[in-house]
């Protein structure tokens, strides 16, 4: 071949590939368009297997990952997980910041709870204002922080078996496999115009006896949401109205999935209410037949509940229990599990607490650890909340845990804190952290709960490092019994003795509790309570005197017990002079002559 021909071939060879790659190029250009027009549409199923072609050929496009990420999200996929995608763009800071709200997303439903947290928190720094707020990133942390700590549970209720069904045909299947009850359609004349006749998803279930329907309806009444109803069946057999369950059952969101356990009289319901899990969430309440109350409800734990939506939960015929849920499940079909136990161990322990920081009372925020002192395990790490320095957790059971605390500006400082078999399932908790004059901290625990013997408000309370003195409990002490005749007692000491019952009598059931914590002559409303505030406290209200003096008050109570918990605490952080009033009628009662 001569040079000539050897120019002209190389020449064609050129040419060839340089066509090639410009058609190569024009169809990904198209690819691309395609994608990112079906993206911005919200067509996510249309979109991501057009991400999916351009991830595979360019794995580290940190921009394709990111929108092939939040295409799977959306998807709800269980056959393919989106973490790895969002993961490995959030490391790019070309990509949109909202990377890091859908890899918080992404973590939260595969149960990697703490990893969602720090997203979420990254993403709240970072992100969009006005975004943020619409949201409502602080329900999905609170939501991870609940999942975290419901995830202590007996090793005995893991999931036994599984079996996907068509989401139409739980009710039938679940029917078939309880004792307790059937699932049967809503009776046409309690469906309101609201609900759909032909949903099959949303069925009422019959009580064993037949004695009790529940259901669940927009109702006549309800504005925009569903709600819970229970009709019971006269001795002659028929079926009263359907009567809404208490508010406190139903929320302002949706509640349904209703199955009831009449030996029991236990409820199991779902609720999507953003308190708990993520998704709709199963709870239960207690019913007392004889004086036609329930109870407020309580969230199951794992594996009951997740980030996505748990309900229908029965009690199995062969023992354990059974319920149904979407996380492992495609499009139009459930998931029933079977678990081995009936329901989660019931020795778990709910702690509701706020810190309080007299040194530092603008910032109430602190990292709180606990952890178990005998498997030396972190049972949960939870921040409280910046305003207020609440916070909540959920211990396994009794048991010794150590609380540590962490606050920017002082020392790490904890303290052990023990339950036993008889301690209450619902614990009030107050962690008081101050620095000593030494310049050393100190953290005093107070545990609040009820006590069976006087159905009343009382405290388990650890004082922590150093010297620090226990803190008072107050218990009403037993009135005295004497053969001698009792001496006269005023009407006003006889009305003071009944306020600081708490079995109070019908007419002095309107008591208002309070603590006074100080009166003052002739300073500004206004610089009083700067005063107050600098001393780290917030006094809920004020009023004057007749004679023209500030009184100003702390707490509120209908209980005289918690209002004097209260006197007390304030007495032990250097309110010397604080004491109990009661409100009657607009009238001040001093329950202590100070």
């Amino acid at each position: 071949m001569n040079m000539r021909n050897w120019i002209a071939f190389v020449f064609m060879l050129l040419l060839l590939f340089t066509a090639s790659t410009s058609v190569y190029s024009q169809s990904e250009k198209t690819l691309y368009k395609k994608a990112q027009k079906f993206f911005d549409e919200g067509n996510f199923d249309a979109a991501a297997p057009l991400y999916a072609k351009l991830v595979d050929r360019h794995n580290q496009n940190h921009e394709f990952n990111y929108k092939y990420g939040v295409c799977l999200l959306k998807q709800n996929n269980p056959e393919q997980s989106p973490v790895a995608f969002l993961e490995f763009a959030s490391n790019s800071p070309l990509v949109n910041n909202d990377v890091f709200y859908y890899m918080g997303k992404a973590f939260q439903k595969s149960n990697q709870f703490q990893k969602a947290i720090n997203s979420y928190t990254v993403y709240k720094k970072i992100g969009n204002k006005a975004t943020i707020e619409k949201l409502k990133l602080n329900e999905d942390i609170e939501s991870c922080l609940k999942s975290m700590n419901n995830m202590a549970m007996d090793e005995s209720s893991k999931i036994q078996d599984k079996k996907e069904v068509v989401s139409k045909e739980v009710g039938a299947v679940f029917s078939r496999a309880t004792e307790e009850g059937n699932f049967a359609d809503i009776p046409e004349r309690y469906l309101s115009t609201h609900d759909n006749p032909d949903d099959k998803d949303n069925q009422a279930f019959l009580s064993w006896s037949e004695k009790y329907m529940f259901f669940a309806s927009y109702g006549k009444k309800t504005q925009g949401s569903k709600d819970i109803f229970m009709v019971k069946k006269s001795i002659t057999g028929e079926w009263a109205d359907p009567v809404r369950l208490p508010d406190f059952i139903n929320s302002i969101n949706d509640e349904g999935y209703p199955t009831f356990i009449e030996t029991e009289n236990v409820l199991y319901f779902s609720s999507n209410n953003p308190s708990g899990m993520g998704g709709y969430d199963i709870y239960k309440s207690i019913y007392d037949p004889k004086n036609q109350t329930w109870t407020e409800p309580e969230i199951l734990s794992e594996p009951y509940n997740s980030a996505y939506d748990d309900y229908y939960f029965v009690m199995a015929s062969k023992g354990g229990a059974f319920f149904a849920s979407n996380r492992e499940s495609r499009s139009g079909y459930s998931t029933l599990y079977h678990t081995k136990s009936d329901e989660v161990s019931g020795g778990a322990i709910f702690v509701n607490g706020h810190i309080i920081t007299p040194d530092d009372h603008n910032d109430k925020s602190a990292t709180i650890t606990v952890t178990s002192l005998k498997t030396k395990e972190k049972i949960s790490t939870l921040e409280s909340k910046e305003n207020t320095g609440s916070y909540e957790y959920v211990l396994p059971g009794p048991g010794q845990y150590r609380v540590t605390v962490r606050k920017e500006g002082y020392n790490p400082v904890g303290q052990t804190i023990t339950f036993n078999e008889n301690s209450p399932k619902k614990v009030r908790q107050e962690l008081l952290l101050r620095r000593e004059v030494d310049d050393t901290e100190s953290l005093a625990v107070t545990n609040h709960f009820p006590t069976a013997q006087h159905g009343i408000t009382g405290k388990n309370t650890t004082a922590i490092t150093k010297d620090a003195v226990k803190q008072k409990e107050y218990v009403p002490k037993p009135k005295a019994t004497s053969p001698n005749k009792p001496k006269p007692v005023s009407k006003y000491a006889t009305l003071v003795g009944q306020l600081k019952s708490d079995d109070l009598p019908a007419e002095l059931r309107g008591a208002v509790y309070k603590v006074q914590i100080g009166a003052f002559r002739s300073q500004p409303v206004e610089k009083v309570y700067e005063n107050l505030a600098n001393k780290g406290l917030e006094p809920i209200s004020h009023e004057t005197s007749k004679s023209g003096w500030l009184l100003f008050f702390s707490g509120e109570s209908d209980k005289y017990s918690e209002i004097m918990s209260e006197c007390l605490r304030l007495r032990d952080i250097g309110y010397k002079d604080a004491y109990p009033v009661a409100i009657i009628n607009g009238r001040k009662i001093d329950l202590e002559r100070r």
